[in-house]
């Protein structure tokens, strides 16, 4: 005799028939846990579905397993509504008694994360009031009151631990190394999370409301506090504010779904796809399709924990997000950008991803991103590097038919970018400015900026195939510019830079450089030798006002003859 391995939700009094109401029937069946199968049909459900249990794999019929919210009334009819809640909880806080601080450990464990970075393994001991009810290989979340200030708020940091085994009553020893100090003159404390934990959710199509009024704006699949989640093979349409949000998971993995919205210009709701905001850390966003919206794929924050509470109660909802692999997606037709992080984030990745049709293509907004491989197609911007950009590399990218394919301007106040590293890029058909660096705001010199390796072809509007202007260390070296209509390479007031065997073809209208200084400062220090002029229209200089002595141009070939 062979005994089903799964439940069915139609045994709990479910019909899928597009009429009856679900919802009760369908929250029994969550209640249950276990392997509960959708067969194929409409379910209506008119109020927050809740899964409480972990160990719990739901699944249905890919596209025609359909959980409809879209008769549901009143209690969507204000933004923060969530149709669907994957929740675990966070205990009290309890205080560290020493400060932690990062990068510290007692030895090399693993490398256990395919990622763009190497995520180094430790046992780190930590000094607390009590460890009182935690065990080996429970989930912490360490945080403080020190504030990470924001593009848009300011956000509490934290990250979510692993703890190894407890020491003794006052000690955990944790089996990863911290990202920040955490101190306690700033109240260092954590939390003990039980999380909702191996998920999988398959094979669903959410439907929420659409755009009805001002008011809407349900959120879709809420996951807050859980580990090893997955969501693979689903379809999320017409969810107003969020489809799916990974609030403070460890180790989740978004998969093979697919994420429709009708509009195409922004409307009062925020329209995220995919969101991993807060302590998530080590998750996946792989091959899925989006169309529509404001960002198909972002890493943020989540304010607050419970919103339906009066704003003087609210709890911040702490957490940087960190180790991110977004890997193998499409979007198109987003009206600011498909791919965005918020500068609450570090350690993501971007590879092999497609942006077609969209406002931008990339906004990155932090420290710590690597975009590889990426396409970007009949966007108005490619990359638009802001806010808090460091420790970036844009590499292998294709960029077609693009305004501005590389751009970088508008910063926090006082700060600095620094190491960004621009290589291997195939940049074609710009109708704006290739690459574009404007550091001239920017408090003090910008460092370690590299431009390496890049083919700019087809540059055809009145500005610059490369310009960097404002005090700035860059090394600008081996790229290939062909067929620009003006200036190849604009360099205004930078200083202590290199500019080095690039070769350009064809410049219709001006030459090969344009040297000037910057506003409010003279260039010096940079030396421009063994660049490659054929066929520009005026040589390879057209305008030289670097007066200083300490620039040094030499070496240098138009049409094959030195340049004295």
């Amino acid at each position: 005799m062979i005994t089903e391995l799964y439940v069915n939700v139609i045994d709990f009094g479910a019909k899928g028939d597009g009429v009856t109401d679900d919802t009760v029937a369908i929250q029994k069946a969550l209640d249950n846990g276990g392997d509960i199968f959708f067969p194929a049909g409409t379910y209506v459900v008119k109020n927050t579905l809740k899964l409480k249990q972990s160990n719990t794999r739901l699944f249905g019929v890919k596209g025609k397993t359909i959980l409809d919210w879209s008769k549901a009334s009143s209690v969507f009819n204000t933004i923060g509504a969530e149709l669907f809640q994957v929740y675990g909880t966070k205990s009290s806080a309890i205080k560290l008694t020493t400060d932690a601080l990062k990068g510290k450990g007692l030895g090399n464990v693993k490398n256990d994360y395919p990622g763009h970075l190497v995520v180094k393994r430790f046992d780190y001991e930590i000094d607390v009031a009590s460890t009182e009810s935690i065990n080996d290989n429970n989930l912490i979340l360490i945080t403080s009151d020190f504030m990470w200030i924001d593009d848009a708020v300011e956000h509490q940091h934290g990250e979510l631990a692993v703890v190894s085994n407890t020491v003794d009553s006052t000690k955990l020893r944790l089996s990863n190394q911290l990202h920040e100090d955490y101190l306690t003159s700033k109240a260092a404390r954590y939390h003990k999370i039980t999380p909702i934990e191996n998920v999988v959710i398959e094979g669903l199509t959410f439907r929420g409301h659409d755009y009805k009024d001002n008011v809407r704006g349900d959120y879709g699949l809420i996951v807050k506090y859980g580990r090893n989640i997955t969501v693979r093979d689903c379809n999320f349409k017409s969810v107003d504010q969020c489809s799916v949000d990974f609030i403070s998971v460890y180790n989740g993995c978004i998969e093979n779904c697919d994420f429709y919205h009708m509009y195409t210009k922004p409307k009062y709701y925020i329209q995220y796809a995919s969101k991993v905001s807060n302590a998530s850390m080590f998750i996946k966003v792989l091959n899925n399709n989006y169309i529509n919206g404001r960002h198909a794929v972002v890493t943020g924050h989540t304010v607050y924990e419970d919103l339906t509470k009066p704003a003087e109660l609210r709890e911040r909802c702490p957490g940087i997000q960190r180790h991110i692999l977004v890997e193998g997606n499409t979007a198109s037709g987003y009206w600011h950008a498909a791919y965005s992080t918020h500068n609450s984030s570090e350690y993501v990745t971007f590879n092999n991803n497609r942006a077609l049709h969209c406002d931008k293509g990339f906004e990155l907004r932090c420290s710590l991103v690597d975009a590889v491989g990426n396409q970007i197609k009949h966007c108005r911007v490619g990359f638009n590097l802001t806010v808090r950009p460091e420790y970036l590399q844009i590499s292998k990218n294709t960029l077609v038919d693009t305004d501005l394919s590389i751009y970088a301007k508008t910063y926090t106040e006082g700060f600095n970018p620094k190491s960004i590293m621009i290589s291997d890029n195939y940049l074609l058909n710009t109708t704006g400015t290739g690459i574009a660096l404007n550091f001239t705001d920017c408090p003090g010199i910008v460092k370690d900026i590299v431009i390496t390796q890049n083919r700019i072809v087809d540059c055809v509007a009145n500005t610059y195939a490369l310009q960097v202007s404002g005090k700035a260390e860059c090394v600008i070296t081996g790229n290939i510019f062909r067929n620009i209509s003006n200036f190849i390479i604009s360099l205004r007031g930078v200083t202590n830079s290199r500019a080095s065997q690039n070769i350009a073809y064809d410049a219709d209208t001006k030459g090969m450089f344009y040297l000037v200084n910057g506003t409010g400062n003279t260039a010096g220090g940079n030396v421009i030798r063994d660049n490659f002029a054929y066929n520009c229209y005026k040589g390879l200089i057209e305008m030289n006002a670097w007066e200083s002595t300490t620039n040094t141009i030499s070496q240098n070939y138009n049409n094959g003859v030195l340049v004295p």
